[in-house]
């Protein structure tokens, strides 16, 4: 099994990873440039915290594209890192399967594969975001005027920022695995079709705009699942988020076992 695991990270090394690492530092340091800006224009306190919920804190309720952009930028990011344990590449995965020996430990190789790297982007995520505000905003266990004008019921809650930034990181987790794992099963499903990563993922866009329209309930809006913002700021609500993530997680497993071990995929690459 470990074999196997190693062998699903090393088809996730590639040239373009870099770019894409790239990629994700500039979009952090650009969000924090543009909270710094905010912060001297509206002449307030601004706390590294603060730079953790622009960044990683998700999308809120109220449509407004610029946070749509950078949150799906977020997210593209991350499915473009996991592409190869997402889907099943002709012959390398074929390779895999037949040294397996089972298509259970192959898959469960693959899960565990998708797993690791999520947790390695987020925590990868937090780490670059933390360092980036810790350096342009005071470290401060307590909520600055920005954090009042730009979330206010964060700042009426009885949340430090502390424990805040810990909540966000448990969502931002259980989120990205909900999504991925999601992604890897729908991948699955429709693995004959080329286009199907383009399509759900512009799926899943509409359905973030009819959430933050109110049509729609937020657990069929898959780009919120790691978005914390848009929910009540109390651990009831947090837990409950981070528990809907696990179960989906949990569905998404259960659903792509029970599809891989009914499919030949050594006959369908041949």
């Amino acid at each position: 099994m470990k074999r196997l695991i190693v062998n699903e990270l090393y088809s996730c090394y590639k040239k373009r990873n870099v770019y894409i690492l790239v990629l994700l530092f500039l979009n952090i340091l650009l969000q924090v440039y543009i909270l710094i800006d905010t912060k001297n224009i509206e002449k307030v306190d601004a706390t590294s915290t603060d730079g953790i919920l622009k960044v990683c804190g998700g999308l809120d309720k109220i449509f407004y594209l610029p946070n749509l952009f950078q949150w799906i930028l977020l997210i593209g990011i991350l499915l473009l890192l996991v592409q190869s344990s997402t889907s099943i590449i002709g012959g390398f995965d074929v390779l895999l399967l037949t040294r397996a020996g089972s298509k259970l430990r192959w898959w469960t190789a693959k899960i565990l594969s998708l797993i690791l790297i999520t947790f390695i982007f987020t925590i990868l995520l937090m780490v670059i975001t933390k360092f980036l505000s810790h350096i342009a905003f005071p470290a401060f266990n307590k909520w600055g005027t920005y954090t009042y004008l730009y979330y206010p019921k964060i700042f009426a809650s009885s949340i430090n920022p502390h424990k805040m930034e810990f909540i966000i990181f448990c969502v931002l987790l259980t989120g990205f695995i909900a999504i991925t794992t999601l992604f890897q099963t729908i991948n699955l499903i429709f693995n004959k079709y080329a286009n199907s990563y383009i399509v759900i993922l512009i799926l899943c866009i509409m359905l973030g705009v009819l959430y933050m329209q109110g049509i729609i309930p937020r657990i069929v809006s898959p780009i919120n699942y790691p978005s914390t913002i848009d929910i009540a700021p109390n651990i009831g609500s947090y837990l409950k988020s981070i528990e809907m993530n696990i179960v989906l997680f949990l569905i998404n497993i259960v659903v792509s076992i029970i599809f891989v071990t009914h499919n030949d995929y050594t006959a369908s690459k041949n």
